[in-house]
């Protein structure tokens, strides 16, 4: 048992509480509780012990109380401090002795011993710590509590004395296992740990930034270790180096840095891993980084050491940047780039050459070469997302450049459309056998969907397949319908996994207008397929209602909609012959009985009959069992005038002229059929060539023969209706997008229009800037060309609301306003546009503008005048007199002349429904006629800086008068329909309802007049004389120049360049000058 001195000043004192602390510090014997309180009261008792007890009598005891207890602290404090120095120093001498695996367990075994110590020792003192320690820090911030001291002086006595000769063991036992030795690597950890742990607050020479708890850590352990690891590296390629040896210098350096690397991950802390990996890049990757890349390029053309790229990748992919990958990612995209172009498949050019197997051999190429390159891509660059994204991009490129067009002399979209023709028609080829699912057929239309997907011009490919998908459904070549449904999905797909798609989603309906296109088109095949699925069922029923037909007959009822620019009939004046057009009627009324409001026109093109003929002359084995022959109708038309003669006779011979007269086709259209038929065998020519009759002697390797189809070449003319076709969707398309961006932006520039639209369709198709230009031209024509249409106004007479006992309840607001000064007003306000000035003015202009047009429409001022053209042209076709005239005529009976109009009472009101119509479209007027004003100003602004240039003088002269006297004109027109407005406004409450407001429609609110917004043209002041002046200067330096140039003796050559350099000032300063914010544009 601990027994302390009364007397805690004594030196007794002292001795026993190091006696105390020895056995715990230096003995490492374990503190019982009875111990602990006993030295931890012993300490408390030097505050409290031997006070004097403050009275009345003595005022100062208690600061005489106070300076003692701290007294007893300060000693308290500077024996503890020499005590764990003197403790610290004879560990740290000890260590000194120690090396190697023994001196690391040492300080672990000492400093896991210490932390106990110094946490008892806190605790011990914590009284100290709360009075004379925190009364220090209010003036000596240096002070700091006893367990923190205690740490300081591990660090100060102990650490600093020994971490030279600490790290040195520690680096070198790391260097033993680098070189392959066996060391106990947990001590390593529990190094670093412990100098994690040794962190002493309040010393300025241990803060790091950003990491300041971790000095002792970073500058003693850190550092050394990485410095270490470079210089291990260094020594073992310094020689390869050297030798530039650089292939089997990356080799070893990606071994060596990919062990440093794992070793790191166990010895150093997560925070160092990212500064040492930095570190080894700096030193050894860094310089050599282009060097690298170069050899890595090489590597890809040559493309025999996939090892060697592999290496490469990893010690790019090092860096956190990603600058250096997308430098290889660069060379290996190009290197694909080039190598799928140059092995591009070229179309032969012999006749016995089919394009099935060249669609197949190029389609099937291109899926080849992607699989190997993702293949190489997961393989060498471990599947890097970025470097699949960068061989797309490349692919696309490909595809969509125009040597790969040149090599497969088609479009890449139609090549892909006609391999997905390949797949999905039956006796095609032999892609989806009887043993093959959905899965498999699916499996190779997403090799055309690959090239789709690349494609810029995705609508190209829509309109080639839905070609080629009506001839399937048509001709009956589909495999199943189930297949064509699942193509239709897999196209859809495509078009939605668009790469550019995520990109253009910060644009709210881009996306919505990518779907709503390729939902579409996707509708539009699916509803071609379900077509032809319900005209089967259709055909089955009317064969079962008709089983008096001497043939079987399938019906396929198309829509116009769909079908209108596929199907179409050329040969109007045939006539079907009797057989069929008795089923055809029949099938009429049978579609009537289904469809009672719909009618249906017969497609001739489209129509085949299959026949059984017999040649009784014939030697092939099927002469008996005969032929079967699939005919188009015209076909079918020219046999049967052969066979309803004295069939198979050599007399039954026909003439062009006799079968062109017998069936009503025309003479191209027997050419072209017969030469077919007598191609196939089926018919034969007379011996002077001027008739045709049956080959009896027909023979055939097979015994079912189709000619319905003519293989004659028509890819010419099929390309030039496909590109018009797409150009009409697309033109189409771009004037649905610019009236949308129109509507949300209300404003915009050609230029910022065109970049929108074109954004909005980038992913799918590319806008060019003729097609553009032809969509704004017909949305600007159809929006000048829109019939203004009134509607139908319900005047009530005049003695529905004035005569009878009990008035209508439902008319008594017309009682509250002067109908006939109201009318009156609107005769007078009227008159101003009966005049007929302006529509002269407009007419002259117009001659003026077609007779000057080629001349000077490449010029300013002259599309100011093409704009005064337009909004003239806009007022002229909204009829103002004309529905000025309709107005008025609504308060007459229908009938009464002009002239009785202006003597006569009116005897009619018009409904509030009309007159709310008028008054909108009188407001639209208003603001026209200002947009007019200011185009007018702009107008003489522009042709009066052409008449101070004295050029063009009558021009100028007369389009400044007409111009000056519309914007005079103008003005009035704004004032009397302003006037006109308000008081169709103010009249609108006092007008009888419109019997069809009183069941339920609605009628047009009106903004109060004083909101109207009227454009107002920027009169500037002095705009117009600083122009003037402007112009007057510039042909005076005009005019001095041409007097120094021929003043001057120069060479021609000089006399045509200065001549050129001139007229280049000349037009800069002339685009200058009419700066459209100068004039007011």
């Amino acid at each position: 048992m601990i027994k302390f001195p009364d007397d805690v000043d004594s030196d007794e004192f002292l001795e026993v509480l190091q006696q105390a602390l020895d056995a715990a510090v230096v003995k490492r014997h374990s503190m019982s509780r009875a111990e602990y309180t006993a030295i931890f009261t012993a300490i408390y008792r030097c505050q409290c012990c031997a006070q004097p007890k403050p009275t009345k009598m003595a005022p100062d005891a208690k600061s005489t109380s106070i300076q003692l207890s701290s007294h007893r602290d300060r000693r308290l404090y500077d024996w503890i401090i020499d005590y764990i120095i003197q403790v610290t120093s004879e560990i740290g001498a000890r260590m000194m002795q120690l090396s190697g695996e023994e001196l690391l367990t040492s300080y672990i075994d000492e400093w896991e011993h210490f932390q106990l110590i110094h946490m008892l020792v806190g605790r011990l003192f914590h009284s100290v710590d709360q009075n004379w320690i925190e009364s220090k820090r209010l003036y000596s911030p240096s002070y700091t509590t006893v367990s923190n001291t205690l740490i300081q002086l591990w660090y100060v006595y102990l650490f600093q004395h020994i971490s030279i000769h600490l790290m040195a063991n520690a680096i070198q036992l790391v260097r033993q296992e680098r070189d392959g030795g066996i060391i106990d690597g947990l001590l390593i950890v529990k190094l670093y740990k412990a100098l994690v742990e040794l962190a002493p607050k309040d010393m300025d020479g241990l803060r790091v930034p950003f990491r300041e708890d971790l000095g002792v850590y970073i500058r003693h352990y850190e550092i050394p270790y990485i410095v270490a690891a470079i210089d291990y590296i260094d020594q073992r390629v310094c020689s390869l180096r050297k030798s530039t040896r650089m292939r089997e210098y990356i080799g070893v350096l990606s071994e060596l840095l990919a062990q440093e690397e794992q070793r790191s991950e166990v010895y150093l802390r997560p925070e160092s891993l990212n500064p040492a990996k930095n570190a080894l890049n700096l030193q050894f990757l860094v310089r050599e980084v282009d060097q690298i890349c170069d050899m890595a390029g090489a590597m890809l053309e040559a493309g025999d050491d996939r090892d060697g790229l592999r290496i490469i990748y990893s010690l790019l992919k090092r860096f956190d940047g990603p600058d250096t990958l997308q430098t290889l990612q660069r060379k290996f995209i190009s290197n694909a780039e080039s190598d799928i172009l140059q092995g591009c498949p070229q179309r032969p050019t012999s006749a016995d050459s089919r394009n099935s197997d060249f669609t197949l051999t190029a389609v099937d190429y291109f899926d080849s070469k992607l699989d190997t390159y993702k293949a190489t891509i997961h393989e060498l660059f471990q599947g890097d997302l970025n470097y699949i994204a960068a061989l797309e991009k490349a692919f696309a490129q490909v595809i969509n450049s125009s040597a790969a067009k040149s090599k497969l002399t088609t479009r890449p979209s139609r090549l892909a459309a006609e391999y997905c023709n390949l797949v999905l028609a039956k006796n095609k080829l032999q892609l989806t056998g009887p043993g093959d699912d959905t899965k498999q057929a699916v499996a190779y239309l997403c090799k055309a969907m690959q090239i789709v997907h690349a494609y810029k011009s995705k609508d190209e490919f829509f309109n080639y397949y839905r070609r080629l998908l009506a001839r399937r459904l048509l001709n009956n070549t589909s495999y199943s319908m189930d297949l064509e449904k699942a193509a239709i999905s897999v196209i859809y797909e495509t078009m939605m996994r668009s790469s550019n798609l995520a990109v253009y989603k910060k644009i709210a309906d881009h996306s919505q207008t990518l779907e709503g296109t390729a939902s579409t088109k996707s509708t539009e095949a699916q509803e071609m397929v379900g077509e032809i699925v319900i005209s089967e069922e259709y055909s089955h029923e009317f064969v079962r209602q008709h089983p008096e037909l001497a043939f079987s007959m399938s019906v396929k009822t198309l829509s116009a909609i769909q079908w209108s620019d596929i199907v179409k009939s050329h040969d109007t004046s045939f006539a079907l012959p009797r057989v069929l057009n008795e089923a055809c009627d029949l099938y009429r009324q049978f579609y009537k009985l289904k469809h009672a409001k719909q009618t249906i026109k017969w497609q001739r093109e489209f129509c085949k009959v299959t026949v059984q003929l017999y040649f009784p002359d014939s030697t092939s084995r099927f002469a008996e069992s005969g032929y079967t022959f699939v005919l188009n109708v015209y076909q079918f038309a020219i046999l049967e005038l052969f066979t309803g003669s004295s069939a198979f006779n050599e007399d039954a011979a026909l003439t062009h002229s006799q079968i062109r007269l017998a069936t009503s086709m025309s003479i191209d259209r027997v050419e072209q059929e017969l030469g077919v038929m007598v191609k196939a065998g089926l018919f034969e020519r007379t011996a002077n060539n001027t008739k045709v009759q049956i080959n009896n002697k027909y023979r055939s390797k097979h015994p079912r023969v189709d000619i319905s189809q003519a293989k004659i070449s028509h890819r010419k003319k099929e390309e030039e209706e496909n590109e018009n076709i797409i150009l009409a969707y697309r033109t189409h398309l771009l004037q649905a997008d610019i009236a949308r961006v129109m509507k949300e932006f209300k404003f915009m520039t050609d230029s910022k229009l065109f970049m929108e639209v074109s954004l909005r369709r980038s992913n799918f198709f590319s806008v060019e800037k003729p097609t553009f230009k032809n969509a704004i031209e017909k949305v600007i024509d159809h929006l000048d060309h829109r019939e203004c249409v009134l509607p139908e106004c319900h005047s009530l007479p005049r003695t529905k609301f004035t005569t009878g006992k009990f008035a209508n309840p439902v008319y008594t607001n017309v009682h509250g306003f002067d109908h006939a000064h109201g009318l009156s007003e609107i005769m007078r306000l009227a008159a101003t546009f009966a005049r007929p000035e302006v529509w002269q003015d407009w007419q002259l202009l117009a001659r003026i503008f077609y007779r000057n047009w080629n001349q000077h429409r490449n010029s300013l001022y002259y599309r100011r005048l093409y704009e005064l053209r337009r909004v003239l042209r806009i007022m002229d076709q909204q009829g103002v007199r004309e529905m000025l005239g309709q107005l008025i005529g609504a308060f007459f009976t229908a009938g009464t002349a002009k002239s009785a109009r202006k003597v006569g009472a009116w005897s009619h009101l018009p409904c509030a429904y009309f007159i709310a119509r008028v008054a909108g479209r009188i407001a639209r007027l208003a603001q026209l006629a200002g947009k007019i004003r200011c185009v007018c100003w702009n107008v003489y602004v522009q042709f009066a800086a052409q008449t101070a240039q004295t050029l063009f003088m009558p021009l100028s002269m007369v389009v400044q008068g007409i111009s000056a006297r519309l914007y005079m004109v103008m003005q009035t027109w704004v004032q009397d329909l302003l006037a006109l407005y308000e008081l169709l406004f103010r009249w609108l409450p006092y007008l009888p309802a419109c019997p069809e407001t009183l069941s339920g429609k609605r009628v047009d609110m009106l903004m109060p007049p004083d909101e109207i917004q009227i454009p107002v043209p920027m009169e500037t002041p002095g705009v117009v004389e600083k122009l003037v002046a402007d112009a007057q200067n510039l042909s005076l330096k005009q005019m001095a120049d041409k007097r120094e140039m021929s003043e001057e003796e120069t060479p021609d050559a000089s006399r045509n360049s200065t001549s050129k350099q001139t007229k280049k000032k000349k037009r800069k300063h002339f685009v200058d000058m009419y700066n459209d914010e100068d004039i007011g544009g």
